[in-house]
């Protein structure tokens, strides 16, 4: 469960749907024209986010498990909270910085009231605008504070999936919530019934911990259920209905549940979408996926400059695609920028803190060749 095959699999499946995501904004904001053939996948690229939790709770209970089972409660509680504060922290807390000053130049060009900062930064500095709190600086970051929420209940989580007596009422409980948190009576707009964002509610927590509880429970029968999945006939079924169901509006729930059969067929190394998944240009893109993700609502507006740049000595369409090849030659830049400079070396310089949490002489080593990011 932990080659090296495995995990680039995974990795190029977050690279994958972290475009889908930018694609996805890029033709909600009317930057990007409708696209052909892929034009229904890209309007639900909403459900990206939702392949992202099932993805982090499965890798959280590949990786993380074993705090919990050779060490005290409190002390892997500690442990688990800073590495995943050390994943993510230092990345958001930089575009926070960011997003914070193009708000308030925003702002004073407008003439506008900036007395915001003293009740939306404190919030947003600690990510808890994902639990109904407040509202959200960056734009993107309402998933990562409902992240946060499955961060802090995860010894919870992992109680109720650890066993097997336990599993089946873990997904009654994931089925519900998001059912629950599809079909709820809401005034917000929606690209679909899972496409629940907003701050100020704890529908978007709602929806993360459903999600990441599934992958919790397929990570938890991945030994039991990898090989029915890795023979042709299964891995074919699903990889089709996951295609299928990705063109079809109204099904969001239905393609939520394909995910984690898909992630066990992802884990044979033998299979085409795995072979594709772990190829070069798709680990490149899960390795910045986070930076990607945090970061492509800030470049936006270049893309609309260069494209008034380029129209009147193109033709429409020549402009449209130069600027977005422009456009994602920038991000990706700035995401792998981003990565090299501020995620890896912030995540080590926050890990450095751990041995001060750490009592037990038990240390089991850590799945360090697990290079997802979450």
């Amino acid at each position: 469960m932990q080659s090296g095959q495995e995990i680039r699999a995974l990795t190029g499946l977050r690279g994958l749907a972290a475009c889908l995501v930018v694609l996805y904004h890029q033709v909600e904001a009317g930057s990007l024209p409708t696209l052909p053939l892929i034009g229904p996948v890209v309007a639900r690229g909403y459900l990206s986010v939702d392949v992202f939790f099932v993805l982090s709770g499965f890798v959280m209970g590949l990786s993380s498990t074993h705090l919990f089972t050779k060490r005290p409660l409190q002390e892997a509680y500690a442990v688990f909270l800073l590495r995943r504060m050390a994943r993510i922290y230092p990345l958001y807390f930089f575009v926070l910085i960011l997003a914070t000053i193009q708000e308030v130049r925003h702002n004073l060009q407008h003439h506008q009231d900036i007395g915001w900062l003293q009740t939306k930064l404190p919030i947003n500095l600690f990510p808890v605008h994902g639990l109904g709190i407040g509202e959200r600086i960056v734009d993107t970051s309402w998933s990562i504070g409902a992240e946060f929420a499955a961060y802090l209940v995860f010894p919870l989580l992992l109680w109720l999936t650890l066993e097997k007596r336990r599993v089946m009422l873990s997904v009654i409980l994931a089925a519900s919530a998001l059912i629950a948190a599809a079909y709820y009576p809401t005034s917000f707009p929606k690209s679909g019934p899972l496409d629940v964002y907003w701050v100020g509610s704890l529908w978007p927590a709602i929806r993360c911990l459903a999600e990441f509880t599934l992958g919790l429970i397929t990570c938890r029968s991945a030994l039991r259920l990898r090989p029915f999945f890795s023979q042709p006939l299964p891995a074919f079924a699903v990889l089709a209905a996951l295609v299928i169901l990705s063109f079809m509006t109204g099904t969001d729930i239905a393609f939520v549940l394909f995910i984690p059969p898909f992630l066990l067929t992802l884990l044979s190394q033998d299979r085409f979408a795995a072979r594709m998944l772990s190829s070069s240009p798709l680990l490149f893109l899960g390795e910045v996926s986070f930076a990607v993700y945090l970061c492509h609502k800030l470049l936006m507006p270049l893309h609309d400059a260069l494209l008034a740049r380029l129209q009147p000595s193109f033709m429409p369409a020549s402009a449209q695609i130069a600027s977005e090849i422009l456009f994602w030659c920038a991000l990706l830049g700035a995401a792998w920028l981003c990565h090299r400079l501020i995620e890896v070396p912030g995540r080590r310089q926050l890990r450095r803190f751990e041995s001060r949490l750490t009592t037990s002489k038990n240390t089991a080593p850590v799945a360090t060749k697990i290079s997802l990011s979450n």
